[in-house]
C-alpha cells in the first residue's frame, strides 16, 4: 500500500487532502492485497480493527509527506534555473 500511494501520489495526486485520508489509504491498502490470498484474508480481519486499522493507515499515510518532501527539495533546485530567476531575493522579484 506504500507503493500504490507514491504511484497515487505520482501520477494521480500529488497534493491529496488529509480530509481523504482515511478513505484513500484504506482503499489503497484494499486494491493492493486483493491478488495475494494471505494479505486479503488479513486486511478482512483487520477492517474490523479500529486501532489496527488507523495504524495501517497512518503507515500508509506517511508517504504523502515523503513524497511531497522530494517534490519540493526538486522544485528548489530545479525552478531558479528553469526560469532564470538565479538567487534572486523575494523582494528583488
Amino acid at each position: 500500500a506504500h507503493k500504490a500511494m507514491y504511484l497515487h501520489l505520482a501520477t494521480v495526486n500529488s497534493f491529496s487532502s488529509a480530509l481523504d485520508r482515511e478513505e484513500l489509504c484504506w482503499d489503497l491498502l484494499v486494491s493492493s492485497t486483493r491478488d495475494n490470498e494471505v494479505l486479503w484474508e488479513n486486511i478482512s480481519l483487520i477492517q474490523s480493527d479500529d486501532d489496527l486499522k488507523a495504524y495501517l493507515i497512518d503507515y500508509t499515510w506517511q508517504a504523502t509527506s515523503q513524497l511531497r518532501g522530494e517534490f519540493v527539495a526538486k522544485a528548489y533546485i530545479s525552478v531558479p534555473s528553469t526560469y532564470e530567476i538565479g538567487e534572486l531575493k523575494h523582494e528583488e522579484l
